[in-house]
């Protein structure tokens, strides 16, 4: 490894924690080329457990990019992601997914034609009924798990403030309820990791304060999350950590404050 990607990497380090944390996640050199388009290029940071990390920076600085190649979406050019001990850079999105590690978009992606709660449950792992083998072996098999996954349903709609909504089309909904029930469809997936891709985007303020509370409360409850978000308010009032990426490489670690300070940050982000 060059010595400037060995600091890029000491960068990512969780140095000013005073605490021992564990590492969730961990970015080694990743680049993402696209032709001669370097959308990443050398990404090293780390994700501590327990916690919200925020993943900033400037328009076309690689973070959604780093996001769809952590999760499987895009197979990068070169690098590791090392989740649980093992690279998992190779891997398709659904083996990401089944792993514990799940993400939400920019844009919302619900089942238009599905109702918010069939939308929870077809997020739910291991629904007996919804296999060929629970479905030939009859009601008996797979009517008690049903019954919990739709418990379970409702208490996700009550915690994202979206109980009245259960039967109606997930496509009637408004763009920040859509945004509460793909966060909460993510959260039925019993993710280790969430990885949030703008969640704040599109969503008027009052929702948008229920989307901060709802993330408020799977922090406390020591949920992994990233957050790519350009809200720097929730940002900073979510987040411990933050990494600035710009041009594709991260280029500071720390908190709110201390990003303030960087004057690198400021030149490479906030103009100067």
């Amino acid at each position: 490894m060059s010595a400037d990607a060995a600091e890029r990497v000491d960068v990512g380090r969780i140095a000013h924690r005073r605490e021992a944390v564990t590492i969730a996640l961990e970015v080694v050199e990743l680049r993402m080329h696209f032709g001669g388009v370097h959308a990443v290029a050398g990404a090293s940071f780390e994700i501590a457990e327990g916690a919200i990390t925020g993943l900033i920076g400037p328009n076309g600085a690689g973070k959604s990019t780093v996001i769809d190649v952590v999760s499987g979406f895009r197979k990068p050019t070169a690098g590791r992601v090392v989740y649980q001990g093992v690279d998992i850079a190779s891997w398709p999105a659904h083996r990401v997914a089944r792993a514990g590690m799940i993400r939400t978009f920019q844009l919302s992606s619900e089942f238009a034609r599905l109702s918010v709660m069939e939308n929870l449950l077809a997020a739910m792992p291991g629904l007996r009924g919804s296999t060929v083998g629970g479905a030939l072996r009859g009601p008996r098999h797979w009517r008690r798990a049903e019954a919990d996954a739709v418990e379970r349903g409702y208490e996700l709609l009550e915690r994202f403030g979206l109980e009245g909504r259960a039967d109606d089309f997930a496509g009637e909904l408004s763009g920040g309820q859509k945004r509460l029930l793909e966060i909460a469809r993510a959260v039925a997936a019993r993710p280790r990791i969430l990885l949030l891709d703008e969640p704040f985007a599109g969503v008027n303020p009052t929702l948008a304060g229920e989307v901060e509370s709802a993330l408020t409360g799977l922090r406390d409850e020591g949920l992994t999350m990233v957050l790519v978000e350009h809200d720097m308010g929730a940002v900073e009032r979510l987040c411990e950590d933050v990494v600035v990426m710009a041009e594709g490489r991260a280029l500071a670690r720390g908190t709110m404050a201390e990003i303030a300070a960087n004057r690198e940050v400021a030149d490479a982000y906030l103009g100067g």
